[in-house]
């Protein structure tokens, strides 16, 4: 079993995955299963330690990627 650590060490792999960022069709509850991590509780975890919840990081990471890849 994975331990939240490890959870939001995939999470966050995933995020850096722009294939997957790209596609509109990848929810953060479809990265939290991909990653192993209950959504609810890596959700709390997000808002915990980054101030914001795991739908708009993923929508920041989103805008971010578009941006760089504009440029």
């Amino acid at each position: 079993m994975k331990t939240t650590d490890a959870r939001y060490a995939a999470f966050a792999r995933l995020l850096e995955d722009g294939t997957l960022l790209r596609d509109k069709k990848v929810t953060f509850g479809r990265l939290c299963r991909m990653a192993g991590a209950p959504r609810i509780a890596l959700d709390r975890l997000l808002r915990r330690e980054l101030g914001c919840s795991g739908p708009a990081l993923l929508a920041a990471y989103r805008r971010t990627t578009v941006r760089l890849l504009e440029d």
